[in-house]
């Protein structure tokens, strides 16, 4: 990290003193004797500061760190390629009482415009700490007027003074007090009061919750781990996505934002000269939702609202980019889907009823078929992508664009199309297929995967195995001998070939574990974990891991020839080896990549 005292750099001058201390007092998170040092900070009135740094390892002034932030509350990111900070860095360590004032005074001042209104009646008698919640009530940590003049030793950031007795109270957004808890309660028991009775647990001593954006997380380590999950309101985790879309209003992303009894009066007076305005993307996804046309295909994704919806468009709309790309695939699953929307209440019913039309449907489908219906004719699930202007993305482009994202070389459309998967809008279509169309598009997708494959040779295509897997050094892993496919070989053995053809080695009938035979003295290692039903083994990406079971398992980790190692990937750069190819397609992908080849 570069000195910001230096005088050079893109920030040079406009630090300020805030900064120099965040420098001055960073914490290394590996040196542990700094870690012990600032351990119990808040007990000792310390300050804590956290800010960026940039690609080349420069300082980001708190002011540019935290719009940068605030921005990305409102859903807009900054990449890191575009300037947006690579890392953050913490200083923890005694700050002046007016250099506290000064910095907190600076950053409400632009953390005014992105919250929620603070009412008169709020800043004027502050609380300790408040939330603002979907449906427009406050809720209040302690009593009105008790975060006045507080020392300024608990003056902190975007943080809730540690007043853990103080009860909670809910307030109208005019100040009408609707409810309060005991001392010691949490803010969410005001919205779920009666939270003891509807869990499915008894919470013991060492049960704790803890919040995060209106979401409560019970957990219990001496009871298992995560004992249950639900929204501020009641509503079980789980239960949300079953809701039916005219129930799941977007939630401003603004809500649930933690403001302390310092902030309360200093935000309030900066929104009295600026007043704050609802986030654009907010805006547009509460219109998408309150402009949905429900008889019609709608997309669900995850935006910075949680849950949100978009219209899908009509597959021959004029102005869709992907019309000539669709396969027949692509149009049949649309239009069934469109059908069910159309006809069967779809977007209006809850999962649990979707399921039961699903149901029904498949089967009126089959019946109209008649004698035309053949096997394998079922409930094909297929997930679709839809992009921001809500077309659907073509099958075969989406599964490229996933090969984007890896690092892959893929065509000019996958790589400008990679922003489809910022939000995850998707179009979940479980409708009938029918087989020919199911192979049609099994097909197109592995014939583009092919390019992207280490290349498939003649004698491996010739004579499939059941499955081939491709290592780093060339050679190849097949399930079964070769033939075996076709039933011309051993199934239930590992081979490893040479890329000219050549056997290496082969495992004993039966074996599980692939690598056994490549790791060196494989199972005189796994004996020296205990006993062989007490030990696991499993490998991901060339990584074998080894450890005893159990729910603290911990794992030693090895490549797959047996050598310790710290990775976790052996080919981070090469994301399709180490992947089971079904043998149904090593002739097709090899047929791909031989076109390919003679067409350049």
């Amino acid at each position: 990290m570069n000195d910001p005292l230096a005088g050079a750099g893109p920030y040079a001058g406009e630090y300020e003193d805030w900064d120099l201390w965040c420098y001055q007092y960073a914490v290394d998170s590996s040196d542990e004797e700094a870690n012990a040092r600032v351990k119990n900070w808040e007990d000792q009135g310390w300050f804590m500061l956290t800010t960026g740094v940039d690609a080349d390892g420069n300082l980001v002034p708190y002011g540019h760190y935290l719009k940068e932030e605030c921005e990305s509350s409102i859903g807009n990111y900054t990449s890191e390629e575009d300037g947006g900070c690579a890392v953050s860095i913490t200083g923890i360590g005694p700050m002046e009482a007016d250099l506290r004032r000064e910095l907190l005074a600076i950053a409400c001042e632009t953390r005014a415009a992105y919250v929620l209104p603070v009412p008169d009646w709020l800043a004027a008698a502050p609380p300790l700490s408040c939330r603002h919640l979907p449906d427009g009530n406050i809720a209040v940590q302690g009593e009105l007027g008790s975060g006045s003049d507080l020392p300024v030793s608990t003056l902190m950031l975007w943080q809730e003074p540690d007043e853990p007795e103080a009860a909670w109270h809910l307030y109208s957004p005019e100040g009408e007090l609707l409810g309060s808890t005991e001392s010691g309660g949490a803010w969410w028991m005001l919205t779920f009061p009666d939270y003891e009775g509807k869990l499915e647990f008894e919470p013991g001593p060492d049960t704790f919750y803890y919040c995060w954006n209106g979401e409560i997380h019970a957990y219990d380590e001496n009871a298992g781990g995560y004992m249950a999950s639900f929204m501020y309101d009641g509503t079980e985790w789980d239960a949300i996505e079953a809701k039916p879309v005219t129930e799941r209003r977007p939630v401003d992303p603004r809500t649930f934002t933690i403001l302390s009894g310092a902030e309360l009066p200093l935000i309030h007076a900066a929104q009295r000269k600026t007043p704050p305005k609802a986030p654009e993307r907010y805006a547009e996804i509460l219109q998408n939702w309150e402009s949905l046309d429900l008889d019609q295909p709608v997309a669900t994704g995850y935006d910075i609202t949680g849950y949100a919806f978009r219209q899908v468009q009509p597959l021959d709309d004029p102005g869709n980019p992907y019309a000539a790309d669709y396969g027949e695939w692509d149009r049949v699953c649309f239009a069934h889907h469109a059908k069910l929307c159309a006809e069967y209440d779809w977007n209006r019913l809850s999962m649990e009823d979707q399921q039961r039309v699903a149901n029904e449907y498949e089967l009126k489908v089959l019946e109209d078929l008649g004698d035309r219906k053949v096997p394998g004719y079922y409930v094909y699930p297929t997930t679709a992508y839809i992009d921001d202007n809500g077309y659907l993305v073509p099958y075969v482009l989406a599964q490229e664009i996933m090969l984007a994202l890896q690092g892959l070389p893929v065509s000019p459309q996958a790589q400008a199309a990679q922003g489809i998967f910022d939000y995850e809008y998707r179009l979940q279509m479980n409708v009938p297929l029918e087989p020919d169309l199911q192979r049609a598009r099994q097909q197109a997708e592995t014939e583009m995967r092919a390019l992207f494959y280490e290349p498939v040779p003649a004698w491996l295509a010739d004579s499939p195995s059941l499955s081939a897997m491709f290592l780093p050094d060339g050679r190849i892993v097949t399930r079964g001998e070769l033939g075996s496919l076709l039933g011309n070989g051993v199934s239930d053995v590992w081979c490893c070939y040479e890329p000219s053809g050549e056997l290496v080695c082969q495992s004993k009938a039966g074996e599980e574990y692939w690598f056994a035979m490549l790791f060196k003295d494989f199972y005189a290692v796994l004996g020296r974990y205990g006993p062989r039903d007490q030990v696991f083994a499993t490998d991901w990406r060339g990584i074998v891991h080894i450890g005893l079971a159990g729910p603290d398992a911990e794992a030693d980790r090895f490549t797959y020839t047996g050598e310790p190692t710290e990775l976790f990937d052996l080919a981070p750069n090469r994301p399709l080896l180490f992947e089971q190819i079904p043998g149904d397609d090593l002739a097709m992908i090899h047929r791909a990549q031989q076109e390919a080849a003679a067409a350049q």
